[in-house]
């Protein structure tokens, strides 16, 4: 998602889920309200997910969630919402091919809403 997003002009920031961390520590004094975070997660429910979101959290940063499963904690404390369908047909195989699509689906109404912003310049 970074690199697509990166050839159409807006920069991302993957955030580290290990709150020790030096670059997540400077990313949390550092965020804001006009932020956005999106999440991916197969369950919604990981402790670490749950620590490492708390100050966006405090800071009322939007999150997107994107995850496997519809209710969860992650979906609790979004802003945004969308749940993917996880193919779990199999004990050994799982495809997460939904979260690539919804990947697609983000770039390419950014991209549709770029070029609309410079057209009605």
């Amino acid at each position: 998602m970074q690199r697509m997003f990166l050839g159409i002009g807006k920069n991302m920031q993957t955030l580290p889920l290990d709150i020790g961390t030096n670059i997540y520590q400077l990313l949390m004094e550092r965020i804001s309200e006009e932020d956005l975070i999106i999440v991916f997660s197969g369950s919604g429910n990981n402790a670490t997910l749950k620590e490492a979101l708390s100050i966006p959290l405090i800071k009322n940063v939007n999150i997107v969630a994107i995850t496997g499963s519809h209710h969860n904690w992650l979906m609790n404390h979004a802003t945004f919402c969308i749940p993917v369908n996880i193919n779990h047909n199999s004990s050994w195989f799982s495809s997460s091919s939904a979260f690539y699509s919804v990947i697609d689906i983000f770039a390419y109404h950014y991209f549709e809403y770029k070029n609309k912003t410079l057209q009605d310049k």
